[in-house]
């Protein structure tokens, strides 16, 4: 199953499936990384379950109604035509910066002449 994260926007309209929210339907308002963490979908509930209105560790990521929002797990999230949204891995803030490439040592003098 290819991933669908990517094909997700703002204005999809999905279905929720973790335990807490499950059969609740939703609007989709953000995806990416949160805060450091892996990261997640930002969903407007339908219905007023939700625990903000778009905000993570005090930064705003979406707006909606109070007590609609919530972040969730792309694996627990459906399109409203049933196709399951896969697990996908949100890169940390952290791990977004390219590791430099490491130098290649040049031997030293001393090094060259042993070989």
């Amino acid at each position: 199953l290819k991933s669908l994260v990517g094909k997700l926007e703002a204005g999809t309209r999905v279905v929720l499936t973790n335990e807490k929210f499950n059969g609740i339907k939703a609007t989709v308002k953000f995806v990416g990384p949160l805060d450091n963490t892996a990261g997640g979908i930002g969903v407007e509930l339908d219905e007023e379950k939700g625990s903000h209105s778009g905000e993570y560790k005090g930064k705003s990521y979406f707006s909606c109604k109070p007590n609609h929002g919530a972040f969730i797990k792309s694996g627990h999230v459906t399109l409203l035509d049933g196709t399951p949204v896969e697990e996908h891995y949100f890169p940390s803030a952290d791990t977004k910066k390219e590791k430099e490439p490491a130098l290649k040592k040049e031997p030293s003098k001393a090094e060259a002449t042993k070989k």
